[in-house]
Protein backbone atom coordinates (compact mmCIF):
# COMPACT_ATOMS: atom_id res chain seq x y z
CA UNK A 1 0.00 0.00 0.00
CA UNK A 2 2.83 2.37 0.88
CA UNK A 3 4.63 1.72 -2.41
CA UNK A 4 1.36 2.18 -4.31
CA UNK A 5 0.73 5.53 -2.62
CA UNK A 6 4.23 6.75 -3.47
CA UNK A 7 3.73 5.72 -7.11
CA UNK A 8 0.33 7.43 -7.28
CA UNK A 9 1.63 10.65 -5.73
CA UNK A 10 4.65 10.69 -8.02
CA UNK A 11 2.43 10.08 -11.03
CA UNK A 12 0.04 12.83 -9.96
CA UNK A 13 2.92 15.27 -9.55
CA UNK A 14 4.35 14.32 -12.93
CA UNK A 15 1.02 14.67 -14.68
CA UNK A 16 0.40 17.96 -12.90
CA UNK A 17 3.72 19.33 -14.10
CA UNK A 18 3.11 18.08 -17.64
CA UNK A 19 -0.39 19.56 -17.78
CA UNK A 20 0.94 22.80 -16.35
CA UNK A 21 3.42 23.10 -19.21
CA UNK A 22 1.12 21.83 -21.97
CA UNK A 23 -2.23 23.10 -20.74
CA UNK A 24 -1.68 26.64 -19.50
CA UNK A 25 -3.22 27.94 -22.72
CA UNK A 26 -6.28 25.70 -22.50
CA UNK A 27 -9.42 25.68 -20.37
CA UNK A 28 -10.28 22.53 -18.36
CA UNK A 29 -12.60 21.40 -21.18
CA UNK A 30 -9.70 21.51 -23.68
CA UNK A 31 -10.67 24.69 -25.53
CA UNK A 32 -8.12 27.42 -26.14
CA UNK A 33 -7.72 30.00 -23.36
CA UNK A 34 -7.41 33.64 -24.33
CA UNK A 35 -6.39 35.33 -21.09
CA UNK A 36 -3.30 36.40 -19.18
CA UNK A 37 -4.64 34.51 -16.15
CA UNK A 38 -3.48 30.96 -15.37
CA UNK A 39 -5.70 27.96 -14.84
CA UNK A 40 -4.95 26.43 -11.43
CA UNK A 41 -4.04 22.81 -10.76
CA UNK A 42 -6.83 20.65 -9.33
CA UNK A 43 -6.87 19.84 -5.62
CA UNK A 44 -7.89 16.22 -6.29
CA UNK A 45 -4.31 14.85 -6.28
CA UNK A 46 -3.94 15.94 -2.65
CA UNK A 47 -6.85 13.73 -1.66
CA UNK A 48 -4.76 10.63 -2.43
CA UNK A 49 -3.07 11.21 0.93
CA UNK A 50 -6.34 10.51 2.73
CA UNK A 51 -6.27 6.89 1.56
CA UNK A 52 -3.28 6.34 3.87
CA UNK A 53 -4.85 7.89 6.95
CA UNK A 54 -6.90 6.02 9.51
CA UNK A 55 -10.60 6.80 9.97
CA UNK A 56 -9.88 8.08 13.47
CA UNK A 57 -7.53 10.69 12.01
CA UNK A 58 -10.16 11.83 9.51
CA UNK A 59 -12.67 12.17 12.32
CA UNK A 60 -10.53 14.90 13.88
CA UNK A 61 -11.18 17.22 10.93
CA UNK A 62 -13.71 19.97 11.51
CA UNK A 63 -15.73 22.17 9.17
CA UNK A 64 -14.89 25.84 8.86
CA UNK A 65 -17.91 28.13 8.65
CA UNK A 66 -17.68 31.47 6.86
CA UNK A 67 -20.19 33.53 8.81
CA UNK A 68 -21.38 36.58 6.91
CA UNK A 69 -19.48 35.70 3.75
CA UNK A 70 -22.76 35.77 1.81
CA UNK A 71 -22.85 39.57 2.24
CA UNK A 72 -19.71 40.10 0.14
CA UNK A 73 -19.07 38.70 -3.33
CA UNK A 74 -15.30 38.42 -2.92
CA UNK A 75 -15.51 36.63 0.41
CA UNK A 76 -18.32 34.47 -0.94
CA UNK A 77 -16.17 33.29 -3.85
CA UNK A 78 -13.33 32.31 -1.51
CA UNK A 79 -15.75 30.64 0.91
CA UNK A 80 -17.49 28.75 -1.90
CA UNK A 81 -14.20 27.18 -2.98
CA UNK A 82 -13.31 26.32 0.61
CA UNK A 83 -16.70 24.73 1.28
CA UNK A 84 -16.54 22.69 -1.95
CA UNK A 85 -13.15 21.34 -0.81
CA UNK A 86 -14.59 20.54 2.60
CA UNK A 87 -17.50 18.70 0.99
CA UNK A 88 -15.08 16.46 -0.91
CA UNK A 89 -13.04 15.79 2.23
CA UNK A 90 -16.23 15.05 4.18
CA UNK A 91 -17.26 12.57 1.48
CA UNK A 92 -13.88 10.82 1.73
CA UNK A 93 -14.28 10.73 5.52
CA UNK A 94 -17.88 9.45 5.06
CA UNK A 95 -19.09 12.09 7.50
CA UNK A 96 -22.73 12.74 6.62
CA UNK A 97 -23.25 15.52 9.19
CA UNK A 98 -20.26 17.45 7.90
CA UNK A 99 -21.16 16.81 4.27
CA UNK A 100 -24.80 17.89 4.64
CA UNK A 101 -23.77 21.01 6.55
CA UNK A 102 -21.51 21.94 3.62
CA UNK A 103 -24.46 21.64 1.23
CA UNK A 104 -26.39 24.02 3.48
CA UNK A 105 -23.53 26.52 3.50
CA UNK A 106 -23.29 26.42 -0.29
CA UNK A 107 -26.94 27.43 -0.40
CA UNK A 108 -26.11 30.48 1.72
CA UNK A 109 -23.20 31.44 -0.50
CA UNK A 110 -24.99 30.82 -3.79
CA UNK A 111 -27.12 33.95 -4.15
CA UNK A 112 -24.41 36.66 -4.27
CA UNK A 113 -22.47 34.48 -6.70
CA UNK A 114 -25.46 33.78 -8.94
CA UNK A 115 -25.15 30.04 -8.31
CA UNK A 116 -28.51 29.24 -6.69
CA UNK A 117 -29.45 26.73 -9.38
CA UNK A 118 -26.11 24.91 -9.14
CA UNK A 119 -26.30 24.67 -5.35
CA UNK A 120 -29.89 23.45 -5.40
CA UNK A 121 -29.22 20.91 -8.14
CA UNK A 122 -26.16 19.59 -6.32
CA UNK A 123 -28.06 19.12 -3.07
CA UNK A 124 -30.91 17.37 -4.84
CA UNK A 125 -28.50 15.02 -6.64
CA UNK A 126 -26.17 14.04 -3.82
CA UNK A 127 -28.46 13.68 -0.81
CA UNK A 128 -29.96 10.37 -2.01
CA UNK A 129 -26.42 9.11 -2.66
CA UNK A 130 -25.33 10.02 0.86
CA UNK A 131 -28.38 8.30 2.32
CA UNK A 132 -27.48 5.18 0.33
CA UNK A 133 -23.83 5.35 1.42
CA UNK A 134 -22.58 5.95 -2.14
CA UNK A 135 -19.82 8.32 -1.10
CA UNK A 136 -17.60 7.93 -4.16
CA UNK A 137 -20.35 9.08 -6.48
CA UNK A 138 -21.33 11.90 -4.14
CA UNK A 139 -17.74 13.16 -4.14
CA UNK A 140 -17.61 12.86 -7.93
CA UNK A 141 -20.76 14.94 -8.36
CA UNK A 142 -19.30 17.71 -6.20
CA UNK A 143 -16.15 17.65 -8.33
CA UNK A 144 -18.14 17.70 -11.58
CA UNK A 145 -20.27 20.60 -10.38
CA UNK A 146 -17.22 22.71 -9.55
CA UNK A 147 -15.39 21.74 -12.76
CA UNK A 148 -18.37 22.84 -14.83
CA UNK A 149 -18.64 26.06 -12.86
CA UNK A 150 -14.94 26.79 -13.40
CA UNK A 151 -15.30 26.42 -17.16
CA UNK A 152 -18.38 28.65 -17.12
CA UNK A 153 -16.57 31.37 -15.15
CA UNK A 154 -13.59 31.32 -17.50
CA UNK A 155 -15.83 31.35 -20.57
CA UNK A 156 -17.44 34.51 -19.17
CA UNK A 157 -14.01 36.01 -18.41
CA UNK A 158 -14.78 36.01 -14.68
CA UNK A 159 -11.22 35.10 -13.79
CA UNK A 160 -11.29 36.99 -10.52
CA UNK A 161 -14.16 34.90 -9.18
CA UNK A 162 -12.54 31.73 -10.50
CA UNK A 163 -9.22 32.60 -8.85
CA UNK A 164 -10.80 33.34 -5.47
CA UNK A 165 -12.73 30.05 -5.56
CA UNK A 166 -9.52 28.18 -6.32
CA UNK A 167 -7.74 30.09 -3.56
CA UNK A 168 -10.46 28.99 -1.15
CA UNK A 169 -10.20 25.36 -2.27
CA UNK A 170 -6.43 25.22 -2.00
CA UNK A 171 -6.33 27.10 1.29
CA UNK A 172 -8.84 24.78 2.92
CA UNK A 173 -7.33 21.61 1.46
CA UNK A 174 -3.76 22.38 2.50
CA UNK A 175 -4.89 23.57 5.92
CA UNK A 176 -6.96 20.47 6.66
CA UNK A 177 -4.82 17.78 5.06
CA UNK A 178 -1.52 19.48 5.86
CA UNK A 179 -2.59 19.49 9.49
CA UNK A 180 -3.07 15.71 9.35
CA UNK A 181 0.30 15.22 7.63
CA UNK A 182 2.13 17.11 10.38
CA UNK A 183 0.64 14.79 13.01
CA UNK A 184 2.01 11.71 11.24
CA UNK A 185 4.67 13.12 8.94
CA UNK A 186 6.25 11.12 6.14
CA UNK A 187 8.04 12.22 2.99
CA UNK A 188 5.61 10.35 0.73
CA UNK A 189 2.53 12.10 2.10
CA UNK A 190 4.22 15.51 2.00
CA UNK A 191 4.76 15.10 -1.76
CA UNK A 192 1.06 15.73 -2.32
CA UNK A 193 1.48 19.35 -1.20
CA UNK A 194 4.14 20.16 -3.82
CA UNK A 195 2.17 21.86 -6.55
CA UNK A 196 2.31 24.67 -9.08
CA UNK A 197 -1.05 25.89 -7.80
CA UNK A 198 0.41 28.58 -5.54
CA UNK A 199 2.49 30.02 -8.40
CA UNK A 200 -0.62 30.24 -10.57
CA UNK A 201 -2.65 31.77 -7.74
CA UNK A 202 0.08 34.33 -7.03
CA UNK A 203 0.19 35.31 -10.70
CA UNK A 204 -3.59 35.67 -10.94
CA UNK A 205 -3.91 37.61 -7.70
CA UNK A 206 -1.24 40.04 -8.88
CA UNK A 207 -3.54 40.86 -11.81
CA UNK A 208 -6.44 41.65 -9.49
CA UNK A 209 -7.01 44.95 -7.69
CA UNK A 210 -8.00 43.86 -4.18
CA UNK A 211 -5.92 45.88 -1.70
CA UNK A 212 -8.17 44.85 1.20
CA UNK A 213 -6.77 41.34 0.91
CA UNK A 214 -3.12 42.32 0.47
CA UNK A 215 -2.05 40.37 3.57
CA UNK A 216 -3.64 37.17 2.27
CA UNK A 217 -2.04 37.68 -1.14
CA UNK A 218 1.39 38.09 0.50
CA UNK A 219 0.88 34.71 2.17
CA UNK A 220 0.13 33.18 -1.24
CA UNK A 221 3.41 34.57 -2.55
CA UNK A 222 5.21 33.12 0.47
CA UNK A 223 3.68 29.70 -0.25
CA UNK A 224 4.77 29.98 -3.89
CA UNK A 225 8.32 30.81 -2.81
CA UNK A 226 8.39 28.00 -0.25
CA UNK A 227 7.43 25.42 -2.88
CA UNK A 228 9.82 26.78 -5.51
CA UNK A 229 12.73 26.91 -3.06
CA UNK A 230 12.44 23.20 -2.27
CA UNK A 231 13.53 22.35 -5.80
CA UNK A 232 13.62 18.58 -6.29
CA UNK A 233 13.43 17.86 -2.57
CA UNK A 234 10.34 16.84 -0.61
CA UNK A 235 8.81 19.13 1.97
CA UNK A 236 10.11 18.80 5.52
CA UNK A 237 7.75 18.61 8.47
CA UNK A 238 8.66 22.19 9.37
CA UNK A 239 7.78 23.36 5.86
CA UNK A 240 4.42 21.58 5.98
CA UNK A 241 3.76 23.25 9.33
CA UNK A 242 4.62 26.60 7.74
CA UNK A 243 2.11 25.90 4.95
CA UNK A 244 -0.60 25.12 7.50
CA UNK A 245 0.17 28.35 9.36
CA UNK A 246 0.11 30.39 6.14
CA UNK A 247 -3.22 28.93 5.05
CA UNK A 248 -4.66 29.66 8.48
CA UNK A 249 -3.62 33.29 8.00
CA UNK A 250 -5.20 33.40 4.55
CA UNK A 251 -8.43 31.90 5.83
CA UNK A 252 -8.59 34.45 8.65
CA UNK A 253 -8.62 37.28 6.07
CA UNK A 254 -11.84 35.97 4.51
Amino acid sequence: MRKLLIILLALAAALSGFSCQKGKNKLPDGTEKVSEYDTVDSITAVFLVLDKLEDVELSTLNPTDYTGADRDTTRSAFAWGAVVAQAQIAAIAKNSNWFNSRLEQLQLLAEPLGQKDQAAELEQSVKPLVSAGNWDQAKQLVYQMQSGLNVNLMDKNLWGTYTLMELGSWTETVNQIGGLITKNYSTETSRALKTNAWASLAKNLALMDSPQYAKAFEQVQDLRDLIENTGQYTLTQEQVEAMVAATSSIRAEF
